[in-house]
């Protein structure tokens, strides 16, 4: 009986984290690693960076991940009159590294084109899908798309990380007037207090609640309050840390790869 209520509380709780997920959504994310020093001025660090004869000026390494955190597989026939799905870069990309993951994209369409843009051809994304490119790039990347899936939510996960939603905005607002109130009626009443006539103070004392170790305890109780109420407000909304979980599951799921130096010594030449 009690392992039935368990497995029903559980099963709640999985449907309504599932909850936050559209049917489909493709969401997108780079990481970016530089690989200048002193912001790339390298007459004052003496060296270059040089990959098979051709100087890069402003090396970066990112990692591209693309994946799949809806709740249904995102098909072929949705694609609209056959189009992909592109991701430009916005940044030269000089060569892919090792470190790259898959998992789940073995009926996934997915290519980094010589134009710097990534390509999903019309094919089947799998739930749970996530793939990771990891590339030497010139500059800084910028990642813009064109959405061709009817009824497919592409997002930004730093754009949606940082925005917070109705209910956490509410929050914040909520912790900021509770701070507030606490702050005017009680270190407020403190200051006031020892100038009000003695039969003001006696009256007061009369109405504390009792025992006085509750009027202690009260102003702590609605602090703590206001601090659980700011740290929901403050934290990022379900729907992106739930779509991190997916991406970081699959991650660990795909298979391992060795990962190549990012600088190699053949790649660095000193200037005279």
């Amino acid at each position: 009986m009690g392992g039935a209520i368990v497995a029903i509380v559980i099963e709640r709780l999985y449907q309504r984290w599932r909850a936050d997920a559209d049917d489909f959504e493709l969401w997108l994310n780079v990481n970016i690693l530089t690989l200048m020093a002193e912001e790339g001025d390298r007459f004052e660090t003496g060296m270059r960076y040089v990959v098979d004869g051709a100087e890069v000026e402003r090396p970066h390494v990112i990692d591209v991940d693309l994946w799949n955190a809806g709740a249904k597989d995102i098909r072929p026939d949705m694609f609209s009159a056959g189009a992909p799905i592109e991701v430009a870069l916005g940044v030269h990309v000089i060569k892919e590294l090792k470190g790259g993951r898959d998992h789940n994209t073995d009926s996934a369409a997915i290519a980094l084109g010589l134009d710097n843009t990534v390509r999903i051809a019309p094919s089947l994304l799998k739930r749970g899908m996530v793939k990771r490119y990891r590339l030497l790039v010139d500059g800084t990347p910028e990642l813009t798309w064109t959405n061709q899936v009817a009824d497919l939510q592409i997002r930004d996960l730093d754009q949606e990380w940082e925005t917070p939603t109705l209910d956490r905005r509410i929050a914040r607002i909520a912790a900021r007037v509770i701070f507030i109130l606490l702050g005017v009626i009680f270190f407020g009443g403190m200051l006031v207090l020892p100038f009000l006539p003695d039969g003001v103070r006696l009256a007061i004392g009369d109405a504390l609640p009792q025992p006085l170790g509750l009027f202690v305890l009260l102003p702590g109780a609605v602090l703590a309050l206001g601090m659980g109420i700011f740290m929901y407000g403050a934290n990022a909304s379900r729907r992106p840390r739930r779509a991190v979980k997916v991406r970081n599951r699959g991650l660990a799921k795909s298979p391992k790869t060795s990962s190549e130096m990012l600088i190699r010594p053949r790649d660095v030449e000193y200037l005279d």
